[in-house]
């Protein structure tokens, strides 16, 4: 602005101010410009504000008060940068300047002040060289300063550190701050918290560290109250949003992004979320508004872009939407991607295109876009790029639809030669570790595509070389998963890695099928059981191998803390090594940093565990020791204990089996497609919905259909041992293998049942590398709480009452039945005996609840499957007396997610659990049964079995069906319960059982239950 112009201006407000300021001094008009302009901003006015700052800032000058004059500047600059006016903030550094270099030029203080307040304002304008720049001269004057740095100060340090990407300075300073104003309840102490809080809650957003963000946001509505921030509560929503979006929990997610303010970016995040819900027509229309709002809004074209290819990849997943309409999105943003020079989301767009191709068929026009992508890289020259290594794979995917093997290799090489510090002859030995590669989900989808090719160039060859080839890549590919899966910060990462997951371990089953069919030899069967055992339970498997490591190793909460807190950073500044190395001009000054912190955090981690491997080894071994049990040693256990593993695995289109014990193993494929699939629903539905009217001829054919299929040809090969082992994959968890008919039509004596003992495992890994149950002091602890209503059940009270008159112990009932004094009192527990309501949670697991008594208690109640990942629970046997807690959602390599298996990550030894709704006089009588062979050191699965042929026998016809009958199975271990068998008492408890059943049993027999046990 102009000086003579800008003076003018200033005389205006003395005819407001009075004829009386004219006979006042500068520095007295000057501080009353200075109030005006402070009443201006606690009225919320902030325009009018900074120009009264400014013309107080005039008069100081007048005054040659320069410390005040520069002080007023600086809060104009700062007001006009809350209201996003670029121009006037940049209008008023040239005064700034002028004064700092006239008159102040040693001052630190005000020349720290100008450069903060600059760098924000380029971080407003995006102009990141110039943000960078004043950033590092603000730090730089700070730290240079001799005298004590104040609170003020601090937060410039932590302000600049976040913008230079330097997070761990950042919190640092951040946290100095909290410190200095802690306790202080006065305006300034509650501004400083809330700003430094509102920091750390950006930076731990950006590390995708959940624990840190939840914790930081409690209480920030409040705080922004307290300082009059009123429009706080929309950031704070949207953040909230962010949270429960990392947490999976989709509809929380969604329901704290609709109170945000409406915005592009919220929009576009509500989108995601309804995206990964696989609601795809609310997804498009939320990208619809974002859309709407980026019109016209120049500070919005990278918005905007990058909505329009989301949008045109979204619509190429809908049904009913033409090929033109999709491709007038992209023909939009490549004109505008052109227009505003933005080549890395030209890059990507054209990627986004040539995939789009690709999938509908039109091979040469995709070829075209992939080309165009590379190319588009290649211009802004950056070397390495997860975003450039994709362009390859699509070439690479390109040159498969054609058949062409060594094409397809050599791009998917080039993806890889992208993606990590080794030169081309170094890729024909061997392929990069995890450690190497900037980008491992990419790394891992190129993998995944390089062993496809393998197998293509085997198909036309019949060189078995090249199978070999894959199936070593294969497992290698799986090593990588797990690295992976070691980087995978919240379950809305995992969720978006299943699919590429499943679609490996599909890969690499069927190369190890095809590898043991063609030479027989045993080491494929080896192999298929590592790429089964690897493909379940990967994140669950860790939860449990903490709990366990825990009970084993007493190891301290700090040691847990700072092993989480090594990782996280190193897996936050390799993302931000990635990203940065992505742009098209990187900050060398920045890359040199993110290299020099992944090193050293590298270096750290890697001594870290080197400590706990000496110094905790059984806790090292437990928590990093991801292969699966060794094949070995597993054959030897199933000898010892006469038992045969039989392990189960869904691909594409097929079902894969394995059988391993102590004398014989064998590899099996069949077909498993809609046929296949449509027998096992109805088979399950009318086991787990009573309310279906129940075709018994339909339901029997079923039944001896999956035994040909899922049985049957084990027999042909090998004879399957007295007691067998399950380790189900998919809705096969839901199934009771016990119900199998070997012949169709025939009675329940067909029943394989009637053969054999099964009890089942999550995977054999947990099975056998499960610890030893602590010495509990109580034996029993039996509860079945009191419900109202329609909730009300019959039989479990008397159930657990029973149970404790058998085995002594503790009951506890009705209102005594209560979370709290199950808290109090599980851990203490050899047997945990729970008779109530179950309820699974289909859409997030972790949420799936046991109902104790509502009534009189601390808690709510409700125990959820995440409290119990949080407990430690070392009982022998865990009994599950309630309605589907075995049921839950199906995750592809993660089988149910459901109550029980929360116990057994609690380090419970074996759980009873109920697959559907508990039959209730069935689950009394079989109860009382089972606890009574156990009490004669019969195994828990052959217990188990002995009390359903009991059941069977003597049942009514009505309970003769399964449904009533065969819903609870053994999970883990299954061995007897250890009891000294001298104690006459047990001799006592068999008598009194044999005497209990026969009554019962009159007194069922001619009964159906009203109300069931839930």
């Amino acid at each position: 602005m102009n000086r003579y112009i800008h003076v003018l201006i200033s005389l205006f407000p003395l005819f407001i101010l009075g004829s009386s300021t004219f006979s006042q001094s500068h520095l007295d008009l000057a501080a009353n410009l200075a109030d005006r302009g402070t009443f201006f901003d606690q009225s919320f006015q902030k325009d009018s504000a900074a120009h009264y700052f400014i013309l107080a800032g005039d008069e100081y000058v007048l005054a040659e008060d320069w410390e005040s004059a520069i002080f007023e500047y600086i809060k104009a600059a700062s007001r006009y940068q809350m209201l996003k006016d670029l121009e006037s903030t940049e209008a008023i550094f040239p005064l700034i300047k002028e004064v700092l270099d006239s008159h102040l030029p040693t001052e630190k203080y005000y020349s720290a002040l100008y450069h903060s307040i600059s760098f924000g304002h380029y971080s407003n304008k995006g102009e990141a060289k110039k943000m960078k720049f004043h950033a590092r001269k603000a730090r730089e004057i700070i730290l240079s300063d001799s005298s004590e740095i104040n609170s003020d100060q601090y937060y410039q340090l932590a302000l600049t550190s976040s913008t230079l990407g330097e997070f761990k300075d950042a919190i640092k300073y951040s946290k100095k701050v909290l410190s200095i104003v802690e306790g202080h309840e006065d305006s300034y102490a509650l501004t400083m918290t809330f700003l430094n809080r509102r920091n750390l809650i950006n930076i731990y957003n950006k590390k995708g560290d959940v624990q840190q963000l939840e914790a930081a946001l409690e209480g920030m509505p409040d705080l922004a109250l307290k300082i009059n921030r009123s429009s706080y509560p929309s950031e704070w929503n949207n953040y909230m949003g962010i949270l429960y979006q990392y947490k999976g929990d989709w509809q929380r997610a969604i329901s704290y992004y609709k109170k945000a303010s409406s915005s592009a970016r919220v929009f576009d995040n509500i989108s995601t979320v309804f995206e990964k819900m696989g609601e795809l027509d609310s997804a498009k229309y939320y990208l619809e508004k974002g859309l709407h709002l980026t019109e016209g809004d120049p500070t919005a074209y990278p918005s905007r872009l990058r909505i329009l290819i989301k949008m045109g990849s979204l619509l190429g997943k809908l049904p009913d939407v033409s090929s033109r309409q999709i491709v007038q999105l992209f023909e939009q943003a490549e004109d505008l991607g052109k227009k505003k020079e933005l080549p890395i989301l030209l890059a990507s767009l054209y990627f986004k295109w040539g995939s789009y191709l690709l999938d509908q068929d039109r091979i040469e026009e995709a070829s075209i876009f992939a080309k165009q992508s590379l190319h588009q890289y290649r211009e802004v020259n950056i070397p390495k790029s997860s975003f450039k290594a994709a362009s390859y794979y699509l070439l690479g995917r390109i040159a498969l639809a054609k058949t062409q093997g060594d094409s397809a290799r050599y791009w998917f090489a080039q993806g890889i030669l992208s993606l990590a510090d080794i030169d081309s002859t170094s890729l024909k030995d061997r392929f990069p570790t995890s450690s190497e590669v900037l980008d491992l989900p990419t790394y891992l989808g190129i993998l995944e595509k390089y062993i496809s090719s393998l197998q293509l160039t085997f198909q036309h060859s019949q060189d078995t070389a090249y199978l070999r080839r894959a199936m070593d890549l294969s497992l290698f590919a799986i090593d990588i998963h797990d690295s992976m899966q070691m980087t995978i910060k919240h379950l809305d990462s995992k969720d978006s890695w299943a699919p590429e997951i499943g679609a490996l371990l599909s890969v690499a089953m069927d190369i190890a099928f095809e590898l043991h069919s063609m030479t027989a030899n045993p080491l494929h069967i080896q192999q298929a059981y590592q790429i089964m055992e690897s493909g379940k339970n990967r994140k669950l498997l860790e939860v449990l191998q903490t709990t366990t490591a825990r009970q084993f190793a007493n190891l301290p909460d700090s040691i847990l803390n700072r092993e989480q807190h090594l990782r996280n950073d190193l897996i936050f500044y390799k993302e931000l090594l990635l990203k940065h190395a992505s742009e098209e001009h990187p900050d060398t000054i920045t890359l040199n940093y993110y290299q020099e912190q992944v090193s050293q955090l590298t270096e750290a981690y890697t001594q870290y565990q080197e400590w706990l491997e000496s110094v905790y080894p059984r806790y090292y071994q437990l928590k990093y020791n991801w292969k699966p049990y060794p094949f070995e040693d597993l054959k030897k256990d199933l000898s010892a204990t006469g038992a045969s593993l039989i392990e189960y695995h869904f691909g594409e289109g097929a079902l894969y089996m394995i059988v391993i014990d102590g004398h014989h193993q064998s590899f099996h494929k069949i077909p498993w497609d809609a046929p296949q699939k449509s027998v096992l629903e109805e088979v399950l539905g009318a086991l787990h919905f009573s309310g279906i009217p129940l075709d018994e001829t339909a339901y029997s054919q079923g039944t001896h259909l999956l035994f040909k299929w899922l049985i049957n040809p084990i027999f042909a090969t090998h004879p399957l041992q007295d007691r067998l082992i399950l380790v189900p994959d998919g809705p096969l968890g839901y199934l009771p293998f016990e119900i199998l008919n070997r012949e169709a039509g025939s009675p329940q004596s067909a029943y394989l049942l009637n053969l054999h003992s099964i009890h089942y495992a999550h995977t054999a890994t947990l099975l056998l590398r499960q610890g030893q149950p602590s010495v509990a002091p109580n034996h029993f602890a039996g509860f079945a709480p009191t419900y109202e209503g329609a909730l009300q059940l019959r039989y479990n009270q008397a159930e657990v009452h029973k149970l404790q008159q058998l085995m002594g112990g503790e009951e506890y009932l009705a209102d005594q039945a209560t979370e709290k004094q199950f808290r109090q009192t599980a851990e203490q527990s050899q047997i945990l005996h729970l008779a109530m309501h179950g309820y699974p949670d289909e859409g997030n697991p972790l949420y799936s609840f046991l109902q104790f008594s509502p009534t009189h208690s601390e808690e709510d109640g409700k125990l959820h499957a995440y409290e119990l990942y949080n407990m430690h629970l070392p009982a022998s046997m865990v009994v599950l007396s309630a309605c589907h807690t075995g049921y839950g959602p199906i995750a592809k390599g993660e089988g149910i997610q459901s109550l029980a298996r929360a116990f057994a990550y609690a380090g419970s030894q074996s759980v009873v659990m109920s697959l559907w709704e508990a039959d209730g006089s069935a689950a009394h009588e079989l109860m009382q049964s089972f606890y009574g062979y156990l009490a004669q050191n019969y195994t828990k699965d052959e217990a188990l079995r002995l009390a359903k042929l009991d059941f069977i026998a003597s049942a009514s016809p009505h309970q003769k069906h399964p449904r009533h009958w065969a819903n609870f199975v053994v999970m883990g271990d299954a061995s007897p319960l250890k009891e000294d068998q001298s104690d006459t008492k047990w001799w006592w408890i068999v008598l009194v059982l044999l005497g209990l059943g026969i009554i019962s049993r009159h007194f069922w027999s001619d009964r159906s239950p009203t109300i069931q046990n839930s």
